[in-house]
């Protein structure tokens, strides 16, 4: 088989397309729940979700979030019993309320409702726009500390009951319908010579296939299921840290906090604590310390101390 110069340009040209269309495809609406962290007792920590949206006016939305360490944190609680708090001033759409509950009633989860019957909507383009702000909250102390510090936050999708997002004419946005094959086992229980005077169903132990010889009779059909379609949406899933009751709170570091410390490290002066001196959080005061300390103060450095990612 050969190609002659016009027909290898083609040739190129249908697999630079082929590959080239993939990469033009790109999901309509993400959703992305923020990086956070927070010291033992410390309440009111911002989590963000926040939505791009190129798609649809959205008229009412329901997400679910869950939290994979109860031991660690919990989202924070309002004002009001078994309801959660959040930044009503920074919501995507102040005119609309939000009821929040968990479902677990533990607040290791929370169930966000919201929407509106008229205008106005959520009208796109959305581009990493604040849809909610939520808080957390650390438990106060811990028996044992963790060997593993981090908690995932994610949204659940797998129960589309507790994840939707509609428009002003109520038809979910990004859904959409498969067929399968289901079927229906069912087995005598009167029998008259052939003929069956009663039945009932056997119903299907959950994961476990319909033992079949139970089945006297077997009906098969077509039925639809909705699923959220994985073209349309796309999750970024956040991390809270626990981190360590170390680091720099004093405040203001200023050239005495500094005179201070280079005393206290090499002439005897006043002992400083963690608070006063830890500069990066490893919770030991050393030279490392002293050494981000003067980047901070002349060269532009980080802050000292465990800032919040």
């Amino acid at each position: 088989m050969s190609f002659n110069n016009r027909s290898r340009n083609y040739f190129i040209s249908f697999l630079f397309i082929i590959f080239l269309i993939p990469s033009l495809i790109q999901s309509q609406v993400s959703l992305t729940v923020s990086n956070t962290s927070g010291k033992l007792g410390e309440k009111l920590i911002p989590l963000d979700i926040k939505i791009s949206n190129l798609a649809d006016t959205i008229a009412a939305f329901q997400i679910w979030l869950q939290l994979d360490r109860p031991d660690l944190v919990k989202f924070q609680e309002g004002a009001v019993l078994a309801r959660y708090h959040y930044d009503t001033s920074s919501f995507i759409m102040p005119s609309w309320s939000a009821d929040i509950r968990s479902l677990g009633a533990t607040g290791h989860d929370i169930l966000i409702t919201s929407g509106s019957f008229t205008p106005p909507f959520i009208i796109p383009p959305q581009n990493d726009s604040l849809l909610i702000r939520l808080y957390l909250e650390v438990v106060d102390s811990l028996v044992v500390p963790p060997t593993d510090s981090i908690v995932n936050i994610h949204i659940e999708t797998a129960f589309i009951d507790n994840f939707s997002f509609t428009d002003p004419f109520g038809q979910s946005v990004g859904i959409t319908l498969v067929e399968y094959t289901d079927s229906t086992c069912y087995e005598c229980t009167q029998w008259v010579n052939d003929t069956c005077l009663s039945w009932q169903k056997v119903f299907r132990v959950v994961g476990q296939p319909i033992d079949t010889s139970l089945c006297d009779s077997l009906a098969i059909f077509l039925d639809t299921m909705a699923i959220l379609d994985s073209t349309f949406w796309q999750f970024t899933y956040g991390t809270f840290t626990l981190l360590p009751d170390c680091g720099y709170t004093n405040g203001d570091f200023d050239i005495g906090s500094l005179v201070s410390l280079v005393a206290y490290m090499f002439s005897g002066g006043a002992t400083k604590t963690l608070g006063e001196a830890d500069y990066n959080c490893d919770c030991t005061i050393d030279i490392s310390d002293l050494i981000g300390f003067v980047g901070f103060m002349f060269n532009g450095g980080a802050s000292p101390g465990c800032t919040t990612q």
